[in-house]
């Protein structure tokens, strides 16, 4: 009996079921990472939007391969048997990556692709500009092929691909950021099936912007929710009747609650992502990596015993992770509005002072939207433009493509007085491309396009007077002189001035900005830019000297985090929405601290300097 006995304990054990999700190590010190995949020879790709590269490492994160030439903004990887596929925004091109240097060039699809895969030999690419899937051509006997060469039947259109994903036998999975959906496609374009919908609860997703296949397992960066899920590829299946959720197999990771949480060790919060932007998983899943371009990092996970990673007991009671600021603010007089991105709307605040003596937050009103396509909700708000004179707020809509005419049943001068009713939407333009920002003057409504340029409306009818500005490169904030002649567009080359006639009048920054972002303008003319590369606010005079510049990244006094709106308010003050930092600051037109206001755990190292304690913000 005792032979028996002891064989039986040196026969192998079965270990049980296990889950990927462990934390094993951060790779810091990246420049925006938006996107991660694994390659046939185990190594990670990153690209890096925010330096117009994309860097290789082992899975010790290691760098072992960097290429740069030919990128600008790349947005999308996929892994190959020897390398990667970049979908660079910048240049609207695909490139091959296969080691160090230059990437080759596949093709320049002569838009803005957003996500890039290999079918059954097929090069997909998502095209932002035109909402479509379009097969560019195909990976044959060692060498790109053109579309005109191979078979392109079958490519579906898509409103909003955030990323893709092939399936064995043709079919592909679409991920749509816009409608929260995960969608799978047979190889004739027929959808099969769709998971999801908005929502905190599992199977729900908020605005997931990164998918991966390994093994028979899907896997999702649940951007908005801060987790990833992973779903058995088996459930995605043809369903008679109407698309419902699809239990995941389980999540992993938790929202970060502290500033910079994440590094792995337990009083720093283990496993905590924030914002998680894309996943990559090797083909056996035996590990895998999230990128998170709000920290400028990715975690690297491993596999570990059980089925679904165990509750953490200091998280149990933690809930849907809290809405923050989103980019976009807006300003006149001592009324402010702030969109926030995952409650789909719009935030109204008081900025006047109750004391004279210590500074107070701006006072909230009221808030109103939702998400929906309805007159009154909103897909994806974006930028406004506030006028006391008539109380109105113009809003877009950069989900639904409509420009939106709100009224606001507020008196400034009046008593400080809650009311979430105080919104009345008047009317709302359906437009052609995703508006991104929104001034008014001299009787006229300037639209600031994704990708078509400036859109002139009448401001009593709405009806077009014209276009502008067709040429502007990756824009993403409008300013207007308030006589209307001149218009100041924040671009990924500077601050473009552009007269109303239509004619460039100049490029302000150019030689002095990495990557601007927010603009307005001072009484006085000046320019103020939020540069989001290098965490900074910059000042411009007219012909574009530098009046000041102040920041670099941080969270104390002083510091910012890739601001992104700016505006002034009546009294002068600058607000800036310091967006990674998940708060406003108030500065003056020299850059001299005022306030922060917003998340507590973020404002209290600015507002009180004197309980910051590195040790707590970095890892």
């Amino acid at each position: 009996m005792l032979p028996l006995l002891l064989l039986a304990l040196h026969l192998p054990q079965d270990p049980g079921p296990t889950h990927l999700g462990a934390w094993e190590r951060t790779i810091h010190g990246l420049d925006r990472p938006v996107a991660v995949a694994i390659d046939g020879r185990g190594r990670l790709w990153v690209a890096e939007a925010g330096a117009g590269r994309v860097r290789a490492f082992d899975r010790a994160g290691a760098e072992v391969a960097r290429v740069e030439g030919g990128l600008v903004e790349p947005v999308d990887l996929f892994g190959t048997p020897w390398g990667a596929l970049v979908a660079d925004r910048g240049t609207g091109s695909v490139l091959a990556l296969r080691g160090s240097g230059d990437g080759e060039v596949v093709d320049t699809v002569a838009d803005t692709p957003s996500a890039v895969v290999l079918q059954q030999s097929m090069l997909l690419v998502a095209l932002e500009r035109a909402s479509e899937l379009k097969a560019i051509g195909a990976y044959l006997g060692g060498r790109f092929m053109p579309a005109s060469a191979v078979d392109a039947s079958g490519a579906a259109v898509h409103e909003a691909v955030s990323d893709l994903a092939p399936l064995p036998g043709g079919d592909l999975l679409v991920l749509d950021a816009l409608h929260h959906e995960l969608r799978r496609y047979d190889r004739e374009g027929r959808l099969v099936t769709a998971t999801g919908g908005f929502g905190f609860f599992e199977s729900l997703f908020a605005s997931p912007g990164g998918l991966d296949v390994a093994d028979g397992r899907v896997f999702v960066a649940d951007t908005e929710n801060h987790r990833v899920q992973v779903f058995d590829l088996a459930r995605l299946v043809h369903r008679d009747g109407p698309a419902l959720p699809v239990p995941p197999l389980y999540t992993f990771g938790v929202h970060a609650l502290r500033p910079r949480e994440g590094k792995g060790s337990l009083h720093k919060g283990k496993g905590s992502l924030h914002y998680p932007a894309d996943v990559a998983v090797a083909d056996d899943r035996s590990w895998g990596a999230v990128a998170e371009p709000w920290d400028d990092r990715v975690q690297v996970f491993g596999r570990a015993e059980g089925p679904r990673p165990p509750k953490d007991p200091m998280r149990v009671g933690v809930g849907q992770a809290s809405p923050h600021f989103g980019r976009r603010v807006a300003i006149d007089g001592t009324l402010m509005t702030i969109v926030v991105p995952e409650t789909h709307q719009v935030e109204v605040f008081d900025l006047r002072q109750l004391s004279p003596d210590r500074r107070n937050d701006p006072l909230k009103l009221s808030n109103f939207g939702g998400l929906g396509e309805r007159l009154g909700m909103f897909r994806r708000p974006e930028g406004m433009d506030l006028r006391l004179a008539d109380r109105s707020l113009y809003v877009c809509d950069a989900g639904s493509r409509q420009l939106v005419h709100v009224v606001l049943d507020v008196d400034p001068e009046g008593e400080l007085e809650q009311d979430f009713e105080m919104a009345r939407f008047v009317r709302r333009l359906q437009l052609n491309d995703r508006p991104l920002a929104v001034c008014r003057a001299g009787g006229e409504v300037f639209v600031l396009l994704q990708t078509s340029g400036v859109l002139v409306l009448d401001e009593q009818t709405l009806e077009t007077r014209g276009a502008l500005a067709a040429d502007l490169d990756r824009p993403t904030d409008l300013a207007v002189s308030t006589d209307g002649r001149q218009l100041y567009v924040a671009c990924a080359d500077g601050v473009r001035v552009v007269s109303r006639e239509g004619s460039a009048v100049s490029v302000l920054g150019a030689s002095v900005l990495d990557e601007p972002y927010g603009v307005a303008l001072t009484p006085g003319g000046d320019v103020v830019v939020t540069d989001s590369g290098a965490h900074q606010v910059v000042v411009l005079s007219p012909t574009g000297e530098v009046r000041a510049r102040w920041g670099e990244r941080g969270i104390q006094r002083g510091r910012l985090y890739r601001p992104a709106g700016v505006a002034l308010s009546g009294a002068g003050e600058l607000y800036v929405v310091d967006h990674a930092n998940h708060r406003g600051v108030i500065t003056d037109l020299a850059g001299g601290f005022v306030h922060a206001f917003g998340s507590r755990s973020y404002t209290r190292p600015a507002n009180r300097p004197e309980t910051y304690k590195a040790e707590d913000y970095e890892e």
